[in-house]
């Protein structure tokens, strides 16, 4: 067993079927050393010196801190350093840093007056996920710019999880767990939180938009489809082929922006495995409005005419429109057709996709309103009747209640589920109505 734990392992019952248990020789010290051999400060500065014991398993690692002079400097049990403020410019004393065999490293502090101090320090995260043998490197910024010593020092509170090069912040992760990777600078210091967790590897990557097309200077947020989804290793890099450079932009996290007319290829690469993913972008102009081939019309019931959105300019690259009926009892429309419903006049309406830009046609639809003597049907059940805020219905019948005014409008859509549904109308105004389901009506009153 380790030295020094015997009498640990001997408290435990289940060690007393051995016959002996012995203690393995403790791991000496072999060497003592520190991130400073010589440090300035200004009086009343303060700086932490950091200390690293050889091997990195030595059995007893406690160090033992002190100060030649501390009428000159103090230091305290983690290494710590501050200059008195009534020390002398000029005046100088070592700090030690003592193992318990014996082994130690020196550090020689001078007061210098003129030292500007290390205020503050800013590191590039915050936190890290890791798997392990996955390297990354930290960045510190130390301010004021004009500090004397903007020297940075790292370290990591568990090497069995992740070791950090002391020098340049590159982290290497070891094993499973969680460990601080702390930057020191003069007297301040700043922790990024590391978990190294289990590797889930990358299989390959998609992208959510294989195709694109933008207006100039339009934005575009890309978003990578991970397999699996719970890879461990999400990082991506992007670019663009040659042709497409200057025709679009895309920043670190795979946002485009559409910067002239033409066309790009955008690649999304993936750490691991080099796996591609592509999405070609086409830019154009932007729309500037929509016109139609006919602002009014007299219909027939049933009766169809075609309308024609052009959006403008000739180059707008998104030429899309949606279309739209301001009522549907009157006229219906469906990709540009129009038909006659019921008697009437209403608006037919086109809105461009990109910018918005809406034309009108109006439509006057002669003969009848759309009534309740073309709903036919016979009868479900339906009760309370009349009804105050809430009615049942009893049908087999599956599919949407609609219920309609007299004159054929339609005030309400609800999806029937099952043989016997309870529905709300409080909201509905007194008078009479239809409700219809199928070819089945009921008329019903509203309190």
């Amino acid at each position: 067993m380790p030295a020094g734990c015997k009498s640990k392992y001997k408290a435990h019952s289940e060690f007393g079927a051995f016959k002996t248990i012995k203690e393995l020789p403790p791991v000496e010290v072999t060497t003592v050393t520190l991130n400073k051999s010589s440090l300035k400060l200004n009086a009343g500065g303060s700086a932490i010196l950091i200390a690293t014991v050889n091997p990195s398993d030595a059995t007893n690692k406690k160090l033992t801190w002190k100060s030649s002079n501390t009428s000159i400097a103090d230091v305290d049990a983690n290494g710590k350093v501050t200059v008195k403020a009534s020390a002398a410019n000029g005046a100088s004393c070592d700090i030690t840093a003592t193992a318990n065999n014996g082994k130690n490293a020196v550090c020689k502090i001078t007061v210098d007056k003129s030292i500007k101090p290390v205020s503050s320090i800013a590191l590039s995260a915050s936190e890290l996920t890791m798997y392990p043998g996955q390297k990354k490197k930290l960045t510190a910024k130390v301010l004021p710019n004009n500090a004397t010593d903007k020297t940075v020092t790292w370290t990591s509170s568990k090497l069995s999880v992740a070791t950090v090069n002391p020098k340049t912040g590159e982290i290497t992760a070891v094993g499973y767990g969680e460990a601080d990777i702390t930057a020191y600078a003069g007297s301040k210091s700043i922790v990024c939180k590391l978990t190294v967790s289990y590797y889930t590897p990358l299989n390959g990557i998609s992208l959510e938009e294989s195709d694109l097309v933008l207006s100039e200077g339009e934005e575009k947020q890309l978003i990578v489809k991970f397999n699996p989804i719970i890879a461990s290793n999400q990082s991506i890099s992007w670019s663009i082929n040659k042709a497409g450079k200057g025709v679009v932009m895309v920043d670190s996290k795979g946002k485009i922006k559409a910067l002239k007319e033409g066309e790009a290829e955008v690649t999304a690469t993936s750490e691991e495995g080099g796996y591609k993913a592509t999405c070609k972008v086409k830019v154009g102009a932007k729309a500037k409005g929509v016109n139609l081939n006919i602002y009014a019309m007299t219909l027939n019931r049933k009766q169809t005419i075609k309308l024609v959105a052009t959006v403008w300019p000739s180059n707008a690259v998104n030429k899309s429109v949606r279309w739209n009926s301001s009522n549907n009892q009157v006229a219906t429309v469906e990709n540009g057709t129009v038909t006659g419903v019921g008697g009437g006049d209403c608006e037919i309406i086109a809105t461009s996709v990109d910018g918005g830009f809406v034309a009108t046609c109006k439509i006057h639809v002669t003969g009848p309103a759309l009534g309740i003597s073309e709903l036919g049907g016979s009868a479900f059940k339906l009760y309370p009747n009349p009804v105050i805020s809430s009615f049942t219905i009893e049908t087999g019948e599956r599919g949407i209640l609609h219920i309609y005014k007299l004159d054929g409008s339609l005030v309400r859509s609800i999806r029937i589920n099952s043989d016997k549904q309870r529905i709300c109308i409080k909201d509905l105004k007194s008078g009479v109505y239809v409700a219809k389901i199928g070819s089945k009506i009921v008329q019903f009153i509203k309190k």
